[in-house]
């Protein structure tokens, strides 16, 4: 009886922490063709990029 108690409560656990196949989703993906795509490449830049802030940073903060 101790063991089926256990067992329940372990199973019951189990099945609420573990997600568990789908064995419906496995048959349809089954059948599904596996389409391949490739890799995009991404463009390369030959000239580098200007620096967004060429100004003179303040060392105060200006008050109203």
């Amino acid at each position: 009886m101790f063991e089926f108690l256990f067992g329940f409560i372990l199973g019951v656990w189990a099945g609420q922490a573990l997600p568990l196949p789908s064995v419906g989703t496995y048959v349809q993906s089954y059948f599904v063709p596996k389409v391949e795509t490739a890799p995009v490449q991404e463009e390369v830049k030959d000239e580098e990029e200007e620096p967004l802030f060429t100004g003179e940073m303040p060392v105060q903060v200006p008050t109203v």
